[in-house]
């Protein structure tokens, strides 16, 4: 990573978006259409205003839950509650969908993380009630700081600014701490071995609420300045050609799946795929969150080569919620390597 862009990782998020301006984007899809796009100045602008009332409200390292339905006020949230010297604990918006009341694993999490406060939509608000001293409308918040008065609140490298909760789906959701050092870490993994810049795309609808999504659908393009687009989980499990019709549609440079995902997307996107569809744009599939199977490779680039996918596209990403990722090669050679 060049000088600049290790200064830039070192700055405030919201000031990031600020300096990166209109160039850096977050939109958000249900898959089939784009239903909103924040922009780098718009969100440094919300940010700084919402981080104006937390710290009203708070004390330094206090918890902030992120209980909100992906889009532009999610992303607010999170560098707001970084700004303000906060720790931020999202939570997967799949949990807030669970009859008329939050989820078990989700009623787990707000218990253990303790939150101060709790920002969520007002259709959520009541089930959250009594678990925080704060349960906020988190759209109805000031979203304009247009003298960007608001300072960061100072926080050192070794603390806390990321609470990641694992899914639950062995036992208890455990919660991990992520320091900003070692987010800044994350964040140039993500730009230098992904080869992530300013003139890359990025799709992804891995949930931010789990490290995996949070480095593709965050951090990467926050320090390097790119425009990325977001669906949910549920949408491309249903329907997986949505995914790839959107990497075409946006010319994406980068995203990422599980195995599981590529076989799903073999199995049941393919044959959904006009014959206009073009994938040549796609540099890199980063593959991780489970074993790697040589069949499926094989069976994706044999799929999609039609479609313009190159050979080289599909990248190992090791990690997990309690530890930094680490991007272990590319499978160009995989189909030609001993088993």
């Amino acid at each position: 990573m060049n000088d600049s862009a290790d200064t830039t990782a070192q700055q405030p998020w919201a000031t990031m978006c600020r300096d990166h301006g209109d160039r850096l984007t977050w939109s958000f899809s249900d898959g089939d259409s784009v239903l909103e796009t924040l922009t780098g100045s718009e969100a440094a602008r919300w940010a700084t205003a919402l981080a104006g009332w937390l710290q009203e409200r708070t004390s330094p390292g206090d918890r902030v839950l992120i209980g909100l339905p992906y889009g532009s006020t999610f992303i607010a949230a999170l560098l707001a509650a970084e700004y303000a010297g906060l720790v931020a604990v999202p939570l997967s918006p799949e949990m807030l969908d669970h009859s008329e009341a939050l989820s078990p694993a989700a009623a787990y999490i707000v218990s253990d993380a303790e939150p101060t406060v709790v920002l969520t939509s007002s259709a959520y608000v009541s089930r959250f009630q009594g678990m925080a001293e704060h349960i906020v409308d988190a759209a109805a918040l000031p979203r304009q700081d247009d003298a960007q008065e608001t300072p960061p609140r100072e926080a050192g490298w070794d603390e806390v600014a990321i609470l990641l909760y694992t899914s639950g789906s062995t036992g208890a959701p455990k919660g991990v701490q992520h320091t900003r050092c070692s987010i800044l870490s994350e964040m140039r993994v993500c730009t230098s071995l992904w080869q992530v810049d300013e003139g890359s795309s990025v799709v992804s609808w891995l949930p931010l609420s789990h490290s995996f999504g949070m480095s593709v659908g965050f951090l990467g393009p926050l320090l390097a300045g790119c425009p990325v687009l977001l669906m949910p989980s549920a949408a491309f499990i249903e329907a997986p050609d949505r995914w790839l019709r959107l990497l075409a549609t946006r010319h994406a440079t980068h995203t990422a799946a599980p195995n599981f995902a590529l076989d799903h997307a073999i199995r049941h996107g393919a044959a959904q795929l006009d014959d206009d569809v073009s994938l040549a744009s796609v540099r890199t599939v980063l593959t991780a969150g489970e074993c790697v199977r040589r069949d499926t490779v094989e069976q994706f680039h044999a799929t999609f080569a039609p479609w313009g996918l190159r050979r080289d596209v599909l990248s190992v990403h090791y990690g997990s919620t309690e530890m930094c990722s680490v991007t272990c090669s590319r499978l160009e050679a995989l189909s030609s390597s001993s088993a």
